[in-house]
């Protein structure tokens, strides 16, 4: 299929229809045609379209943290039961809805100050270094199945959230009442008295019977499940590879430089403090401050304003009030001045200004050589895939036509759907940016193959399946002793419940220390005093729910011994006493009402948005046989 396409791009016939499209485009405009054409759509806010691919891209990226989250496998019906695919695509409407919002307000991130941001995440750095790393980075996304501008975008997004939640509750303070209910809840401690259930109470446990051990077995079958796996033939092709047969020609370098001197310019750079105030007084208040030499932090603090921004050695692109930037950019080293911003207003002192640079041959050429040899390599792989197209289409086999090509051939047997090894559970390095051409792999018959298709950093894949191994069950030999060693657990457990039960009732009925008496078991003053969360959640859970004097039960952490357990006293922190965490406590309210006012404006963005909803095209993307009908209308459409 992508040879034919491939050879029709390059046909007379191809040549006809671009001339057709010009046509179309000239007469009706490029939005009409795009939206004759454009049925793949399963959303729209305003003029964005949210495509099938993108839905279902991201319907993946949730569903893998759903499984991540239950530690199970969870099927794609199974979370289209729990509603997660309509889940999926209001998420997606509700995010485009408020961007637009932000756009509107002018508020916006320069690609430069998401990347400076994304560099600190520490997923993505070296552990020995801590410095960035992109292998890093390319890994973690394959896994999510981000593209890098998908996630690049949604790092701007969620920057430019965060500006407007900071200048719409610039000066907020939290109400001290709230303040210490909040310090109440995080500072609570109870102290127990205890008396322990060990296991040695539960007596000798009989082995299992066989039958009991079936039961067991069967019982648990779902999560004894092998998945399908399959042994596979990988073909891949990668431009790393290609760039080593590539050359450039050095007069060519030259001519590239000549004609984006302007590009290569390097921007003019400032350094500054910033202060957000909510209104000009204050701006103007705290500039004089500034002048005056007064410390930004101390001048934030004193105004009851947010802490400042410090903005170091940026371009005027990257900063995110372009009001601010022309006037920050307008200044030189040491000036001082307040401005009214697209949200709010603000103060600022320049401690650095650098000027634009102009370009260096010397240092251009060594990145304008290296984009050229990308470029040459890129045709040859071009050329290459041609060469395995058309090699296959005459009857060869994936090795016979990789090796025409110059591709890499491996076999891999055992391979999971998800592209892991099936005894390990360990990912395939070769697989791992794969994710779309392993599944269509797997809806194969053995000895077909894939297309070669592409597999991001900029290669190629291609796969055939070898052979196919059911989905089933570990067989019961191979897990016999943890079978036995399960159900002794369990029945441990349930005998221990048992007696603490007892123990419990009679513990009500008298006290603990004569129900600890009565049974022989001690009866134990912990030392210090539980914080919420501490040991099983279970107990946990009880203690913190009874009252002081309330006697309770659970199991501990190992989810198999007991405790019975008498809440002697509840403790709080003094707020007068830690002036530090109630301004802790503060701090956590305001984070929440900034969130709500995030979220009050989001719920805004999204009734105003001119977005509909297409169902049937979403059940499409799942290959459901339903007929389009008309869209959801949302929010003030529904009224009109």
């Amino acid at each position: 299929m992508l040879t034919f396409v491939r050879k029709l791009a390059r046909s007379r016939i191809a040549m006809i229809l671009i001339f057709l499209l010009v046509i179309a485009f000239t007469n009706w405009g490029v939005s009409d045609v795009m939206n004759r054409t454009s049925t793949d759509a399963v959303a729209t806010v305003g003029k964005t379209k949210i495509s099938a691919v993108e839905f279902k891209a991201e319907f993946e990226r949730l569903l893998k943290r759903a499984k991540q989250q239950e530690n199970r496998e969870v099927t794609v019906e199974e979370a289209r039961a729990q509603g997660l695919d309509n889940m999926t695509l209001e998420r997606m409407v509700s995010e485009r809805s408020f961007a637009a919002l932000l756009s509107k307000f002018g508020i916006r991130i320069a690609d430069s100050v998401a990347k400076d941001e994304i560099a600190k995440i520490p997923g993505f750095q070296d552990p020995a270094t801590r410095a960035f790393s992109e292998a890093a980075y390319a890994a973690a996304l394959r896994e999510n199945v981000f593209s890098v501008a998908e996630f690049e975008k949604s790092v701007r997004d969620d920057m430019a959230r965060q500006l407007l939640a900071m200048a719409a509750t610039s000066g907020f303070r939290a109400p001290t009442a709230v303040s210490s209910q909040v310090l109440a809840f995080a500072t609570e401690r109870r102290t127990v008295t205890m008396i322990a259930i060990p296991a040695t109470l539960a007596g000798a446990t009989p082995a299992p019977t066989e039958a009991q051990i079936n039961t067991f077995y069967t019982e648990n079958r779902e999560r004894l499940m092998r998945p399908e796996a399959r042994d596979l033939t990988i073909v891949t092709a990668t431009l790393a590879a290609f760039q080593q047969k590539a050359t450039v020609n050095p007069a060519q370098v030259r001519q590239v430089f000549e004609s984006q001197k302007a590009n290569l310019t390097v921007p003019a750079k400032r350094t500054f403090v910033q202060i957000v105030a909510q209104d000009k007084a204050k701006a103007d208040l705290a500039a004089a401050r500034l002048r005056a030499g007064e410390a930004p932090n101390a001048i934030a603090t004193a105004l009851g304003l947010q802490a400042p921004l410090v903005f170091t050695d940026v371009s005027q692109d990257q900063v995110p009030d372009s009001a601010v930037g022309r006037a920050v950019f307008a200044a030189n080293t040491g000036a001082v001045s307040s401005v009214q911003g697209s949200l709010a207003f603000a103060a600022f002192q320049v401690s650095n200004a650098k000027p634009a640079q102009a370009p260096n041959f010397e240092a251009a050429s060594v990145t304008i050589t290296a984009q050229l040899r990308r470029e040459a390599a890129g045709q040859l792989l071009t050329d290459a895939t041609s060469v395995f197209d058309d090699s296959l289409s005459q009857g060869d086999n994936i090795e016979v036509a990789a090796q025409k090509a110059g591709f890499q051939v491996a076999k891999i047997a055992n391979v999971t759907m998800q592209g892991a090894d099936l005894a390990t559970g360990q990912p395939i390095a070769a697989l791992a940016s794969a994710t779309q051409p392993l599944r269509d792999a797997f809806e194969l018959s053995a000895g077909d193959n894939t297309d070669l298709v592409n597999a991001g950093q900029d290669g190629y894949i291609a796969i055939r399946a070898d052979n196919i191994h059911a989905a089933a069950p570990v067989p019961l030999a191979q897990v016999r002793a943890d079978i036995v060693r399960e159900w002794t657990r369990r029945e441990t457990a349930n005998r221990l419940k048992a007696r603490a039960e007892v123990i419990l009732a009679d513990a009500k009925a008298t006290s603990l220390e004569a129900a600890g008496a009565k049974h022989h078991l001690p009866v134990v003053r912990a030392p210090q005093p539980l914080a919420r969360g501490q040991g099983s959640s279970e107990l946990s859970q009880a203690i913190f729910t009874a009252k002081k004097g309330d006697i309770i039960t659970g199991p501990v952490a190992n989810g198999v011994e007991y405790a019975v357990v008498r809440v002697d006293n509840i403790i709080r922190d003094d707020e007068t006493k830690a002036p530090e965490r109630l301004a802790q406590a503060e701090e956590q309210v305001r984070q929440s009402f900034q969130e709500d006012i995030v979220e009050t404006i989001e719920r805004i963005a999204r009734n105003r948005s001119r977005a509909r909803i297409y169902n049937d095209r979403m059940r499409k993307a799942f290959g459901d046989d339903v007929e389009e009908g008309q869209p959801n209308l949302v929010g003030s459409q529904k009224s009109k």
